[in-house]
């Protein structure tokens, strides 16, 4: 059975990356860091996604 609960993570980020966070956050585009993370893992899903899709495209053109 899946679970829907948060699991804390514990990530790695380069010396610029907390400041950038900081200020997304306190500039009201995210209500937290994590909502900032979690927004990029959505993108980077959608990215993995359509190049998954665009694989198969590709494959089926071969064919």
């Amino acid at each position: 059975m899946k679970s829907d609960a948060m699991r804390p993570l514990t990530i790695s980020l380069t010396p610029k990356q907390p400041a950038r966070l900081s200020r997304a956050v306190e500039s009201g585009a995210y209500a937290s860091n994590s909502e900032v993370v979690h927004d990029a893992l959505r993108l980077w899903e959608q990215r993995e996604e359509t190049r998954e899709l665009e694989a198969a495209m590709s494959k089926a053109v071969m064919s």
